[in-house]
């Protein structure tokens, strides 16, 4: 079962800025089967829904192992996705192609061309202007280890984050570790499963939705908390209000926090960077990328990669 909250270009702000929202709920026999939605502002198509009312609430269902289906549309043009996330492969004829959708094929008619590219357009404007999502249950880093404590039949609570990713070290080829901050100016570690997180990125504002501290309140350097089967991680739109009005202070924070780690007398438990390039603002391209990419192409004409790699061992050249 998943459950989306959904808004549309009619839906109203109250006096938070806060998007008046319905709920979909969707049924399938496997999880391959739902939409997994992991961008807010995402836009989904859905066929053969029905409508009521839960709590007083407008309510979707959808049975996808019946005869439901969906499309998934990112909010993101080719234009867009260059200026935001500097994907210069981004095809401009695959505007209204779905990035992900039910079946073997899809259908699309012109006219839903206008609908996708309305819904853009409320996007990037309400996210600009307006909260969009509310921040009731938002919990600061600085006060996770006590609204993320025990209960008192010994479970942990959960808790709801807005944070910025500052750095991505990846593990290996399945795990990568996150460094993320917040306005509360501390910064904290979460590892996360490429399959299930595909979409984030180093720079990404991102809604962690339903963390936790369990297994992680007695861990040795602190400041670490884990994730549940059923958390989430959204990506925000570029240039929302929420993203603005994190203040943080990410230079002196990471350098602080590096120093500690290094000069530290136990053994390190997260990756440091010991050294950065000039151009240390542009996005990480793994190797193989680069590796892979084809020189003669005109678009990566004198383009420079940043990648970043570990170190597993020091040899002594003497030796």
């Amino acid at each position: 079962m998943l459950t989306l909250r959904i808004a549309e270009p009619d839906s109203e702000f109250d006096f938070e800025g806060v998007a008046t929202t319905s709920t979909l709920v969707m049924f399938a026999k496997k999880f391959e089967d739902l939409p997994i939605v992991q961008r807010v502002g995402d836009i989904i198509r859905v066929h053969r829904a029905f409508c009521g009312l839960y709590k007083g609430a407008k309510q979707f269902t959808c049975n996808i192992f019946f005869n439901s289906s969906w499309a998934l549309f990112s909010h993101l043009t080719a234009k867009d996705r260059l200026k935001v996330e500097g994907v210069v492969d981004a095809d401009k004829a695959l505007d209204f192609h779905p990035f992900a959708y039910f079946g073997n094929k899809f259908s699309f008619e012109k006219a839903e061309q206008k609908i996708i590219t309305r819904c853009r357009d409320w996007v990037a404007k309400s996210f600009a202007e307006n909260a969009v999502l509310s921040s009731r249950y938002i919990t600061k880093l600085k006060d996770v280890p006590e609204e993320g404590k025990k209960r008192e039949n010994g479970r942990y609570y959960d808790f709801d984050l807005h944070v910025r990713v500052a750095q991505v070290f990846k593990l290996d080829d399945y795990s990568s570790e996150a460094r993320v901050i917040d306005d509360s100016n501390e910064i904290w570690f979460f590892q996360y499963l490429h399959m299930k997180y595909r979409y984030l990125r180093e720079g990404q504002y991102i809604h962690i939705r339903s963390a936790t501290l369990e297994h992680h309140d007695k861990y040795a350097e602190g400041r670490v908390f884990g994730l549940k089967t059923h958390s989430n991680i959204l990506t925000l739109p570029f240039n929302c209000q929420i993203s603005r009005g994190l203040k943080f202070d990410l230079k002196k924070q990471m350098h602080d926090l590096d120093a500690s780690l290094l000069h530290g007398q136990g053994t390190l438990m997260h990756p440091v960077i010991v050294s950065t390039t000039s151009f240390a603002d542009k996005a990480v391209s793994s190797l193989d990328k680069v590796l892979e990419t084809d020189i003669s192409d005109p678009v990566f004409k004198g383009r420079q990669f940043r990648v970043r790699v570990n170190v597993l061992a020091i040899e002594d050249a003497a030796q």
